[in-house]
């Protein structure tokens, strides 16, 4: 397995595809984790240097390509390559890598073992059962959403005639958290509820949202959409009430999180 990252954006388009995987999206019971289900198959064979693409995975349903699995024939395996968009790097242990860059440089980057997400060619071999590729997304600086998708291999272990499909991914809409393979939930130990001293209002909201810290401590508050792309942060003082403009937001499903070093906690915000 190697990875890179390019820009599939000469791939057609498929709506009626993109819409389907956002009817998929569900969430945790902390609304922190984004899961979907898809069934994706990347056949074998083409022979060399001739490739196959899968359709590219689309995790948020907005038409800009996450990443997508290439399969080529191999001598004595199929290798498949993970390939991100522009903005997409295919997990930060892996070989960080530019867009441009031909296939013949590709071959420094190490696969991903099943579990937990990281580097590890021999994860790959052999090809077959579960495995899972993680991968994150650069936003901005400081701002990082992070990912797995659950593959299967089925077929021959040992020889170019397996097929990879692409079963189920799963990122975090919390900026910079990272999931193991696998993972659908983020853990609540230690966490503080923060309901009776810290006030979002109202929900559902149309152009402001009014927060009152009512508390004896100053926390962060971030705002993300259901990608994790961060769109604002601001400070808040202990026991002062603040306001955010929300009227350049188109209406849907937003993230606020107020964190204050040692107790974080999320709410969901309808946006009208």
């Amino acid at each position: 397995m190697y990875i890179s990252i390019s820009n599939p954006a000469t791939m057609n388009l498929k709506k009626l595809w993109s819409a389907a995987l956002l009817a998929l999206i569900s969430f945790s019971s902390y609304g922190q984790i984004v899961t979907g289900t898809v069934n994706i198959a990347i056949p074998c064979c083409s022979s060399p240097p001739s490739t196959i693409y899968a359709d590219s995975l689309d995790i948020d349903a907005d038409n800009n390509y996450e990443f997508m699995i290439q399969s080529m024939y191999g001598i004595d395996n199929m290798y498949y390559y993970a390939q991100g968009r522009n903005n997409t790097q295919l997990n930060g242990l892996l070989v960080l890598v530019n867009a441009s860059f031909p296939n013949s440089a590709w071959g420094s980057s190490p696969g991903m073992p099943s579990t937990p997400i990281g580097p590890g060619w021999t994860g790959w071999l052999p090809n077959t059962g579960f495995k899972y590729l993680g991968f994150r997304r650069i936003n901005s600086p400081n701002d990082t959403t992070f990912g797995w998708a659950k593959l299967e291999f089925r077929g021959n272990a040992s020889g170019p005639l397996d097929t990879v499909f692409i079963l189920e991914y799963a990122y975090s809409t919390i900026p910079n958290v990272h999931l193991n393979a696998g993972q659908t939930t983020l853990s609540a130990v230690g966490q503080i509820s923060l309901d009776n001293t810290f006030k979002v209002f109202p929900n559902p909201s149309t152009d402001h949202l009014a927060i009152e810290n009512k508390s004896s401590g100053d926390f962060t508050i971030t705002l993300t959409d259901i990608t994790g792309r961060l769109l604002l942060t601001t400070q808040l003082k202990k026991e002062m009430s603040d306001h955010l403009d929300l009227a350049a937001f188109k209406a849907g499903l937003y993230f606020l999180t107020v964190d204050s070093g040692n107790n974080r906690q999320t709410y969901k915000i309808q946006k009208d």
